[in-house]
């Protein structure tokens, strides 16, 4: 028997040499979850050692049994393939990238990171003035999602006819329309001092 998702090997009861049934099935965790080698080998390797995991993009030689997308993990002196199941993510180590099946192909999971210098202002500045002592942000983004962080400290914010929102702006990203984006996050401030803010609420507006 096997599992659901994953086809992990299962013991079953009352059976024999547990341990080979429960040796294996870690080995099949390895090579499924943790990285593969290469993606786009064009050959089978000649020379494996065990442990070795690629993924498949040939039927050649040692891999002729196998189907493309496989993964081939090499371990007890020969060739064992695992189906992907959709949602799988591997790491590929000749390009450092990771990779994700989406029950058809091996997807390029786009990751990347850096620093924004948030701004802070209402959506109407009028005679706003500030003057900032701390503007720090940093971002990571996988793919369309993007998380962020920031400190923001202003030594001077004054202003009698702005109105509108609160606005932190900076971040070097268009947000996309309401119906097809969400944004979560916290919000810590110290030395707002008005009476008429009951709540403070963290808002994306579209196309922003």
């Amino acid at each position: 028997m096997a599992t659901e998702i994953a086809s992990l090997s299962e013991i079953t009861a009352s059976q024999a040499q547990k341990e080979v049934t429960h040796n294996i099935a870690l080995r099949q965790i390895e090579g499924r979850v943790f990285r593969v080698i290469d993606r786009d080998v064009g050959t089978t390797p000649g020379a494996p050692t065990n442990g070795d995991t690629y993924i498949v993009d040939q039927l050649g030689g040692a891999w002729s049994t196998a189907t493309v997308d496989d993964i081939a993990h090499f371990f007890g002196g020969a060739w064992n393939f695992y189906t992907p199941f959709e949602g799988l993510r591997v790491w590929v180590n000749d390009e450092d990238i990771l990779v994700v099946y989406d029950g058809s192909n091996w997807i390029t999971v786009t990751v990347t990171s850096g620093t924004w210098t948030p701004t802070l202002g209402f959506a109407t500045p009028g005679d706003e003035s500030v003057i900032f002592s701390t503007q720090f942000g940093s971002w990571s983004r996988i793919d369309d999602l993007v998380m962020a962080m920031f400190n923001l400290v202003t030594s001077t914010f004054t202003h009698t006819t702005a109105s509108g929102n609160i606005e932190i702006g900076g971040l070097p990203f268009a947000s996309a329309n309401l119906a097809d984006q969400s944004a979560r996050g916290i919000l810590s401030w110290q030395g707002i001092l008005k009476a008429s803010y009951t709540q403070v609420n963290l808002v994306l507006a579209p196309n922003a």
